[in-house]
């Protein structure tokens, strides 16, 4: 058995303020249907479940399931409402079994990308028929750039567009991208991950620039759509392949039984903080089992059999706002 103690300091310091938010229905999706018949139904699963593959993974994929194979083997329960945004029609609510996909997704060795996420600060300059807008809470809902984040399963958070992000960022100070105004208008926020992009046409098709910084992280984004709400699309998609790649699980199918990792958390007081830390890293994709070895006074030692590189079921444990990391001595410390 290999031990790694949690106070990998080098490591964890490059998570910089990893900290996250829970995205608790990634295995529910809505999809437009015509009516409540069995047919109608049947026709929408095959995007429904496509659609949740992209919020759990990160990335469009069409596994070339039969309907009624999505039925038997991966829907849990659907249900319908009426469409909110003045549309005629229903929306077919399907619930996914998370076991299913999560087994289906590691037997392809795609990610599983877990419900703890950073949430994003999203700076999206857009030109339009009436000039060049930044948008904001409300035009982002309008031009379907929330939708857009929100199909990833991505936590994102659009500027509030008042007079401080104005003075903070003016628009052609976003479509330059100055970085040192974006950063400045973004503390305002405290996300620990920000986007700032641009879609503009060019030539016959439009141009998505800008980039991502997280952490220690900075990535830049350069893609190409056919519309100007298509940007909004690809600019989604390259920011969840990027969290994706780097907080995704890939299952790793040539794990030994029984080989696991020793790792130690200390401020577990109680019964209750021992349940809870115990329950975090047993729902952590690519942990099989998880076993106490030890407890000293306030410091639990566990016995975490993977089934996954360690250095990504790692990531997604220091997630959580529960576990802190101690800013002189490196120890994770449980922080219900």
């Amino acid at each position: 058995m290999r031990s790694v103690l949690l106070s990998v300091c080098v490591w964890l310091l490059t998570l910089g303020s990893a900290q996250a938010v829970v995205v608790d229905d990634l295995y529910e999706v809505g999809v437009v249907v015509p009516d409540r018949t069995p047919a109608a139904r049947m026709d929408a699963l095959p995007l429904a479940m496509q659609q949740v593959i992209g919020r759990v993974s990160g990335k469009v994929i069409d596994p070339g399931f039969s309907a009624d194979e999505i039925s038997r083997v991966y829907l849990e329960g659907f249900g319908y409402q009426s469409l909110d945004d003045g549309e005629q029609g229903l929306e077919l609510n399907a619930r996914f079994r998370r076991t299913q996909i999560n087994e289906w997704l590691a037997s392809q060795q795609l990610p599983v990308w877990g419900d703890h996420r950073p949430q994003v600060l999203v700076w999206l300059g857009v030109v339009t028929d009436s000039g060049r807008i930044a948008l904001d809470e409300v035009s982002a809902a309008e031009h379907h750039a929330d939708d857009a984040f929100e199909s990833y399963g991505l936590p994102v958070v659009f500027p509030v567009g008042d007079l401080e992000d104005s003075l903070a960022l003016p628009v052609g100070r976003l479509f330059g991208m100055f970085r040192s105004d974006i950063k400045t208008a973004s503390e305002r926020y405290d996300t620990p991950a920000v986007v700032a992009a641009r879609v503009m046409p060019f030539a016959d098709y439009w141009r998505v620039d800008g980039y991502l910084t997280y952490g220690n992280d900075s990535v830049s984004i350069s893609e190409r759509a056919d519309t100007p709400e298509q940007g909004a699309d690809v600019l989604a998609a390259a920011v969840a392949a990027y969290f994706s790649g780097r907080f995704g699980v890939v299952a790793n199918l040539d794990a030994v039984p029984g080989d696991a990792q020793t790792m130690s958390v200390a401020g577990v007081a109680d019964y209750s903080d021992y349940q809870q830390l115990l329950r975090l890293v047993g729902s952590v994709s690519g942990v099989s089992d998880v076993t106490v070895t030890a407890v000293q006074d306030d410091v639990l030692t566990l016995a975490v059999s993977l089934k996954a590189d360690w250095q990504q079921v790692l990531a997604n444990i220091v997630l959580d706002r529960r576990i802190r990391k101690d800013a002189d001595t490196g120890e994770l410390i449980w922080n219900p």
